[in-house]
Order: C-alpha cells, then sequence, then structure tokens
C-alpha cells in the first residue's frame, strides 16, 4: 500500500530541490528511506527544476510505491524559484530541504538543521553554533535569529570579499556573537550589531597537547614544524624555508598540508626539497609526537583570526615564529614571543636564527608558552569564558 494511504497531514516533510541529477539522486532518496522514523509518518517532497534527463520518471518508477513522494515540477530554473514552489504548499509541521548542488550539504547538514531549528523555537537555553561561516544555511531559518541562538565567527573581515553573497547575508542574521580575537571587534559588531558580541580566545586541551617527558638528546637535528592553509602567508613560507636551509645545514623542515593543496604558490617551490618532509592525515597521537619532536613552529599568517596550530603549538611548549597580523596579539604574541611584521623574510630568518643560537632563550620562551596556554587558553577556563558571554549576550 502506498504510503499517503495512510496518512493524514504528514508530521515531516524531507524537501529535495534538483535539477538534472537523476542518475545521484537515488543515493540521496535512499538515505531519506534508511533511516528509523516510520515511513507512514512522514513525507518526501522533491522539486524537479527543469530537468532534461527524466528526474520526475526515475522518482515516480522507483519510489512512488515505497515512500510517500511528491514530485513537483518547476521550469523555471533557480534555487529561489524551487523554493516559492514548495512554500506555496501545504507542509508538514516539521521540515528541512536538501539543495543537491552545494557540494557539502548532504542529508546529515539537513538533519543537524532541522533539529537545530527544532530546538531553537524555544526561548530557553542557548543554541551555540560553533563555526558559523562553516554553518551559515543554519541561520535561514529568520530574518533576524533571536538571541540566544549564539554563532561562533572564526575567520578576519579581511576575507569576506571572498565568500558568496549569500554566506554574508546569513552571518547578518545573527544577533549574537562570540569571536576569538578582539582586533576587528568593530567590524564584527558592524556585521552583528553593536554591543553584540563577545570576545572568548580559541581554546585547547592543554592536558593532551603538552610539552614532551624528555628532552631531545644533544646533537639532534633541529626540526622547524609548518601546518595549516588558511590565511597562511605561503608565498613567504616559500622565500623563508630555501634560505633557512642554506644557513643552517642540519635543519630539517615538517610541513603539514593537504596533498590537494601542495600546488599553491609557496608550496609549490618546497615540493621535491631534499630537507622537507610533507605530512596529511595524521591522527591525534602522530600529531602530538610531531609538534613534540620539533624545535620551532613557523606560523606566516597573511590574514589570521584565531589558528588550532598556534595554540597546539603553546600548549606544548613549542616556541611560535610568526607574523604580526590579525588575532596573533591575544595568543601571547609580543608578550610571551616576538613577533615580525608580515613579508619581512630577513626579520624571520633573523629571529630563527637567534632560537637555534640560544637554546636557554628557547627554553624559555617555551616554558612561558606552555604556561600561557594553561592560564589563559585551557578549556576549563574557555568554557567558563563562554558560560559569561551567553549571559551577557541574553540579559
Amino acid at each position: 500500500m502506498n504510503p499517503r494511504a495512510a496518512l493524514g497531514a504528514p508530521r515531516i516533510s524531507a524537501i529535495v530541490c534538483t535539477r538534472d541529477r537523476a542518475s545521484v539522486l537515488p543515493g540521496a532518496l535512499d538515505s531519506v528511506l534508511s533511516q528509523t522514523l516510520a515511513v507512514e509518518l512522514f513525507e518526501l517532497l522533491v522539486v524537479d527544476n527543469g530537468s532534461s534527463d527524466g528526474t520526475a520518471d526515475v522518482l515516480r518508477r522507483t519510489y512512488a510505491e515505497r515512500i510517500n513522494l511528491r514530485v513537483l515540477s518547476e521550469p523555471r530554473t533557480g534555487l529561489s524559484r524551487a523554493r516559492t514552489t514548495w512554500g506555496q504548499i501545504r507542509l508538514g509541521r516539521a521540515h528541512a530541504w536538501l539543495r543537491g548542488w552545494w557540494r557539502r550539504r548532504d542529508y546529515v547538514f539537513a538533519a543537524a538543521e532541522l533539529r537545530f531549528a527544532l530546538d531553537s523555537r524555544s526561548e530557553r537555553g542557548v543554541r551555540h553554533i560553533l563555526y558559523t561561516e562553516g554553518h551559515h544555511h543554519f541561520l535561514e531559518w529568520w530574518r533576524t535569529a533571536p538571541p540566544n541562538v549564539v554563532g561562533s565567527l572564526h575567520h578576519p573581515p579581511a576575507q569576506w570579499d571572498q565568500w558568496p553573497a549569500a554566506m554574508i547575508r546569513n552571518l547578518e542574521r545573527l544577533s549574537s556573537a562570540i569571536v576569538l580575537y578582539r582586533a576587528d571587534l568593530e567590524a564584527f559588531e558592524s556585521l552583528v550589531g553593536r554591543g553584540r558580541v563577545r570576545f572568548v580566545r580559541h581554546g585547547v586541551d592543554t592536558d593532551f597537547f603538552r610539552p614532551p617527558a624528555t628532552v631531545a638528546p644533544e646533537g639532534t637535528a633541529p626540526r622547524v614544524l609548518f601546518a595549516g592553509q588558511n590565511g597562511r602567508n605561503l608565498k613567504m613560507l616559500g622565500r623563508v624555508v630555501p634560505r633557512l636551509a642554506e644557513r643552517h645545514p642540519r635543519l630539517r623542515f615538517d610541513l603539514l598540508v593537504r596533498e590537494q593543496i601542495r600546488e599553491r604558490d609557496g608550496f609549490r617551490q618546497l615540493i621535491g626539497h631534499p630537507r622537507v618532509t610533507w605530512h596529511a592525515g595524521l591522527d591525534d597521537r602522530t600529531l602530538l609526537r610531531l609538534y613534540q619532536s620539533s624545535t620551532l613552529m613557523l606560523l606566516p599568517f597573511q590574514t589570521c583570526g584565531a589558528s588550532n596550530a598556534l595554540v597546539e603549538a603553546l600548549a606544548c611548549g613549542l616556541p611560535v615564529v610568526t607574523t604580526d597580523v590579525g588575532g596573533v596579539r591575544d595568543y601571547g604574541a609580543d608578550e610571551i614571543y616576538p613577533l615580525v611584521a608580515n613579508d619581512d623574510d630577513d626579520a624571520c630568518i633573523a629571529l630563527i636564527d637567534r632560537y637555534l643560537a640560544d637554546p636557554a632563550w628557547r627554553t624559555d620562551v617555551g616554558t612561558r608558552s606552555r604556561a600561557f596556554a594553561e592560564r589563559e587558553l585551557a578549556w576549563p577556563l574557555i568554557a567558563q569564558h563562554h558560560l559569561d558571554a551567553y549571559t551577557a549576550l541574553l540579559s
């Protein structure tokens, strides 16, 4: 029996907007069928947005008898028109929609968005989007999100012009936000609202990320670690590493960089360098060993809010060489460890020279870096700062 016969108004509508995806759409629909809710309690509504590959026929032939299915046709292409089409009909008391043309958004994202939206109808408690730039679609449920929906904003305004306009529009729906550094607080308030942004540092697990239990044996070749790509000054990295290699014949370099991006300018110049070792896909224990076996952390930034690599290095007592941009001063820079100006290769090399020539000073900087992490970045402290921010934003 068709599930529609046993169903009045559906409790839940799962909505899929699609165009010319007949070959891959069954994977999305099968995932809907594989969840645990009884099929009689929900419907699947597919908006066929001008497909020319027989999408509607595939749907009706394969799924009409297995699920409560409605297929709507909207020949005018465009996501906004597809949304208008399903917005004009009766839906279940709860509904979530899945756009097949956003490559990172799948049924897991759609389910999370639906649960978040349903939970957020309550005025009690706080709903916190920990990485709002990556989950900005959660905010599409509102013109202006209520104050108890809080979003953490990670990336500096210098990157905003690289983002899609829809992403900026979604972020502007926030009425409460937490940022990870203070330098651009005014710009963040222009996005969210004056007085509606609180600063809380990016925390780190100081119990896990910790200095090595033993000192490296005398005579061990020094190693410089670089990690990541977002906001990094890759061209500066590509210029500095070869010069350092010439000046210090025993110096080794570990670059933790995904394979897919190693052809970027700055990385590309270092491929095949005899003293560069590339890493990717490390588990937590291997990552910790890499921090603990390094002599210095080299992190030249072009733009920076906060950085996992930075706070993890600090927690491991690893001296950091970085540039004076963005939020690094909120993470001990210039107070615990020296800074260099962005694109000042000579100053960067001179600072690394000093660290390598003065082990006692290097050890002192590492010790103070660890103490800063324990004092300012440990998770219990950061958790309390978040609770304080929630109280301030909701009051």
